[in-house]
């Protein structure tokens, strides 16, 4: 009984957030994590709060099309959920975006430390047409972009490996259960803590929809969970 109970938690997921909440609602209000989302609010709180919208599809994802959506499409707040912070191995980031063509540049999601500060690395960019995506490790805008359809839910993947010091953004347009073996960017950070994912609203004209927010240390665990109850992480808040 003491073996299957260890292995029980091996591959549970760091985060998990399908946004299941009423349509309209404030994910935050506080600088302190809401007791019912999890969210905290780390900037411009108080200024077009994020609210969940419609949720997107995807299909095959683990995140397709369960419940609502978070809305960034305003300069205003900006909201962070932790969870257990990694140090070490792989991590990997998933999510489902849908932009417009009218919209405006900028990054609209990064990852910080569990005690969240200004540090933001792997910042996910949107370009000003919204048919472009890119990574950075610095607020300086990408010159690469790899394209997107504006309008179509598209699933991206952020992996950093702590090893080799690089974070990998792949772009899918249809679903797969396997890691693709090249990335479409791949930049250099020196990261020692990930655990925390922030969600930004940087301009009035941005048009981001962001749905089935997964994190977890292998691509199985953040894309394509085994069948079956996954076993989810408890998350931890900042206080």
């Amino acid at each position: 009984a003491i073996i299957l109970f260890a292995s029980s938690g091996i591959s549970a997921q760091l985060l998990v957030e399908n946004f299941d909440y009423t349509i309209g609602t404030v994910l935050t209000t506080t600088a302190t994590a809401d007791p019912v989302t999890g969210w905290a609010s780390h900037s411009g709180n108080g200024t077009a709060n994020i609210d969940v919208t419609n949720g997107l599809s995807f299909s095959g994802y683990a995140g397709n099309d369960i419940a609502g959506a978070a809305n960034l499409d305003n300069n205003g707040q900006d909201i962070n959920r932790t969870f257990t912070a990694q140090t070490s191995g792989t991590v990997y980031t998933a999510f489902i975006i849908k932009t417009d063509p009218s919209n405006s540049q900028g990054y609209f999601l990064n990852l910080e430390k569990f005690a969240i500060t200004t540090a933001f690395v792997s910042r996910v960019w949107v370009n000003a047409t919204g048919n472009g995506v890119s990574v950075t490790n610095t607020s300086t805008a990408p010159t690469n972009w790899l394209t997107i359809t504006a309008g179509t839910p598209t699933l991206l993947v952020l992996k950093h490996n702590f090893s080799t010091h690089k974070t990998d953004l792949f772009v899918l347009n249809s679903f797969s259960a396997t890691e693709p073996a090249t990335a479409g960017i791949t930049i250099d950070e020196t990261l020692t803590e990930i655990g925390s994912v922030a969600l930004r609203q940087y301009a009035t004209a941005q048009r981001i929809i962001v749905d089935g927010l997964r994190v977890g240390t292998t691509w199985a665990e953040a894309v394509a969970p085994a069948s079956g109850t996954p076993k989810v992480a408890t998350p931890s808040f900042s206080p």
